[in-house]
């Protein structure tokens, strides 16, 4: 009986995928005549969310993880470019026109003050250095800085072509594409250098999880850098991508048709998969995360706001190359490791690539009872350094 059990739960294991290993995507927000743009997600529970209707320029906000949402109209503005926050009451919504508007708020928009700046046709990005100085990349060819809460502006530079991207990851380290190159600085925006004058594609979008993992686009396929842009690797194709969403060892890209692929583990493997958000036309949609992992999906048209939370559902996907089974998986408490090896070392580390637990030596039974609930990643390494990698889901 004993063994008639032991190979039922082999074939189970064996027969398990991994492709479908967050919960599904959720509407959370539905209004056909509402046309969104931007969205800031400062916790896991505070999101604001740009958007336009009948009545003008309006903030989505919710403080519950987006199962309630209310309204903040902008007086006097139709539209909305780009928001940032530096926390979930405090910062900037941006406007482009004649003059470019920027906006900030210390309580939620509920109320604020507007500086004028330059003038410009389009906002490609507003990232922020501090509640006071941010930057803004606008008509694709011009970088400003804004100091002082927007009383002053600076030029920066005039002459980019076809710039589209621009992060910070810190206060002092911020990249900025220029189509087949990127520039990045580390004192801040003080001072930018071509990092890679040839890239080998061009850049359509990006996204760095920090200040030198970072993902890129060229419309077709997904490459990552590992050394802040100096070189990259090709990770994925995936036609169509318009944003990125990075967050330590995740990734995620959503292409023009609202769909998604994404990576957990730092971009060893990817997957994809159908978000069934609603889908008129080709467009861009907008994915953003919140610090703790979920993820938000909307375009401009498709008249909803969907979410996602980041839960595995079950067992991850063992194949022939596999030499690890852990079980029970989800776990509140222990989980019995197995494996066909000789086991030199295995590490616990959580969503981020933080280490929470390390065995040296092979050990059957590890208890995760003292760990927070959540997603880790189990590796198990053998005497010659190879490695099996399993996602694992504390209760």
């Amino acid at each position: 009986m004993k063994n008639l059990f032991a190979t039922s739960l082999i074939a189970f294991l064996l027969s398990t995928t991994s492709e479908n290993c967050f919960a599904q995507w959720t509407p959370v927000y539905q209004d056909i005549n509402t046309v969104y743009g931007d969205a800031a997600f400062p916790t896991d529970n505070t999101g604001y969310v740009t958007a336009a209707d009948s009545a003008g320029a309006v903030v989505l906000y919710t403080n519950d993880g987006g199962s309630t949402w209310s309204k903040k109209y902008i007086s006097g503005w139709s539209y909305i470019s780009k928001i940032a926050m530096t926390d979930s009451l405090t910062g900037y919504l941006i406007k482009s026109g004649v003059p470019v508007q920027l906006l900030k708020t210390s309580d939620g928009f509920t109320t604020y003050s507007i500086h004028n700046l330059d003038s410009c046709y389009a906002v490609m990005s507003l990232e922020l250095i501090n509640d006071s100085t941010g930057f803004y990349l606008n008509n694709e060819t011009r970088l400003r800085k804004f100091k002082n809460s927007g009383t002053n502006f600076f030029h920066v530079f005039d002459t980019l072509s076809e710039g589209q991207n621009l992060q910070f990851t810190s206060s002092s380290i911020g990249y900025l594409d220029n189509g087949t190159r990127l520039l990045k600085t580390i004192d801040g925006g003080s001072t930018w250098n071509y990092v890679n004058n040839t890239l080998g594609f061009y850049t359509a979008s990006f996204r760095f999880a920090d200040s030198l993992n970072g993902y890129f686009h060229d419309g077709d396929n997904i490459y990552k850098t590992n050394n802040g842009g100096v070189s990259f690797t090709f990770q994925f194709n995936f036609p169509g991508a318009t944003t990125f969403s990075a967050l330590g060892n995740y990734c995620m890209a959503a292409n023009n048709i609202g769909n998604v692929a994404y990576t957990t583990d730092g971009g060893i493997t990817w997957q994809q998969e159908i978000t069934g958000i609603n889908w008129i036309s080709s467009e861009t949609y907008i994915l953003k995360n919140t610090p703790g992992g979920d993820y938000f999906l909307f375009s401009e048209f498709c008249g909803e706001i969907r979410k996602r939370q980041p839960i595995v559902a079950g067992i991850s996907n063992v194949s022939d190359k596999d030499h690890m089974i852990l079980y029970p998986n989800p776990t509140t408490d222990c989980i019995i490791v197995k494996s066909d090896i000789e086991v030199k070392k295995i590490s616990i580390s959580d969503q981020y690539g933080k280490v929470v637990k390390d065995i040296e030596g092979k050990e059957n039974q590890i208890c995760i009872g003292g760990l927070m609930s959540g997603l880790y990643f189990v590796t198990l390494i053998d005497k010659d350094g190879r490695t099996s990698i399993k996602k694992l889901v504390k209760k």
